[in-house]
């Protein structure tokens, strides 16, 4: 005798979705990318073909949110993307991976971890240092650091010790961002490293007493922290001299440390010193001579503002590849951000939320980078002359700004 199954429609089958999907990935992932997951684990379950056109139709979600969708599980890591042509990266087959098994082997692993005497000892000193225990993925990720960085454990002890003791800063990221930057300058060893930072620490707060000294709010650039080093290296100044060169600035317009080379050029080697012009009647030039011409004033102040904005960001850009990455990710963020709050789509307010979480998040890895590269947190913001009216010559209530008036007068 023979038992036969009824034959029915993939479609009208059961689809058994992990319970860890639903519990630890599903509450803060975006229902749109909860809803191509879904429709897609149903036709792999069901080993049916499907592409991202057919899932946008069906869904009616844009194409450009399916693509997202699968870079976002991918970086959740429950599907890895496997291309099938080398002309086209958009052109690849999807993998469901095994949650139960990938939970499994994460345990075991940290478990390894902590049963290591080696490590196991590393991480009871760095909880000792940041008073609580490591959590989630940490323990995994220091040890990848050794091994993937090929660095001692007492290394990142000692990290963890400045980062709480010098810099006073021991979120995680922040640690990471350190290592690296001692990874990226081939220091291995904890005398490496000291010696590193006594010499940048020192000139770094050189740097930053000067730039005091002269009333600015941000630190030198390249060309400028070239001369500064050639003071202090090649002509053997000495804080004082250089302070009281800074001094001489008093009353210019535009402090600048082209200024204070000269001055300290002409003490050295008795050259004559520059000319010190009148601030008076270079600021007197620089204002409009009629009423009539306050508003092409003022879009000239906006457009130097600008400007200066641009080579800040080209500067920064160049010095720390990474935040014109995250700057960029920010926009395309924010442009999602302008098409659902267009959209009626019921979730596109959770969507929303999603969206400005993960543009914190970024703000905050840009705001870590720009300060472990010494650049100041407001360095790439756009400055105003004047933070009443924003260089516009009047408030929002539509009456003069005191900076038109004073100007005026």
């Amino acid at each position: 005798m023979n038992f036969i199954k009824e034959s029915i429609s993939p479609f009208l089958e059961d689809t058994n979705i992990d319970s860890l999907f639903i519990h630890e990935y599903m509450p803060e992932a975006p229902g749109d990318f909860v809803k191509v997951y879904l429709y897609a684990f149903l036709h792999a379950n069901k080993q049916l073909m499907l592409s991202n056109d057919t899932i946008s139709k069906h869904l009616n979600i844009h194409k450009l949110d399916v693509l997202k969708a699968w870079d976002y599980w991918e970086n959740k890591g429950v599907i890895k993307k496997k291309n099938i042509s080398k002309e086209n990266e958009y052109v690849y087959n999807v993998e469901f991976i095994s949650l139960k098994q990938q939970h499994f082997m994460k345990d075991a692993q940290l478990e390894q971890n902590v049963f290591d005497d080696n490590f196991k000892e590393m991480f009871v000193e760095i909880e000792s240092i940041i008073g609580r225990q490591l959590t989630g993925k940490e323990p995994i990720e220091i040890r990848h650091w050794v091994e993937d960085f090929s660095l001692k454990p007492e290394l990142i002890v000692y990290c963890y010790t400045y980062c709480k003791n010098i810099r006073k800063i021991v979120d995680f990221k922040y640690v990471e961002a350190v290592i690296r930057t001692w990874y990226d300058h081939n220091l291995y060893s904890i005398a490496d490293v000291e010696d590193f930072l006594h010499k940048n620490d020192k000139r770094y707060l050189q740097y930053k007493d000067i730039f005091n000294a002269l009333g600015f709010r941000r630190l030198p650039t390249d060309e400028e922290k070239k001369k500064i080093d050639q003071w202090y290296d090649e002509w053997h100044i000495s804080t004082d001299q250089i302070m009281k060169a800074c001094s001489k600035t008093s009353g210019i317009t535009n402090p600048n440390i082209n200024y204070v080379h000269k001055v300290l050029e002409g003490w050295k080697f008795g050259k004559p010193k520059p000319a010190h012009p009148n601030a008076q009647q270079q600021q007197a030039s620089n204002l409009p001579n009629s009423p009539t011409n306050w508003a092409t004033y003022y879009e000239k102040v906006r457009m130097k503002n600008q400007v200066a904005l641009d080579l800040r960001r080209k500067e920064v850009y160049t010095a720390v590849p990474k935040i014109k990455e995250i700057d960029d990710e920010i926009k395309a963020l924010n442009l999602s951000i302008s098409r659902d709050l267009l959209s009626s789509k019921p979730d596109a307010k959770k969507n929303i939320e999603f969206l400005r979480s993960k543009i914190n998040e970024l703000n905050q890895n840009k705001a870590i980078l720009l300060t472990d590269n010494n650049f100041p947190l407001d360095y790439i913001e756009l400055k105003f002359n004047c933070g009443k009216c924003n260089d516009t010559g009047f408030m929002e209530n539509g009456t003069r700004c005191e900076c038109y008036k004073n100007a005026a007068s």
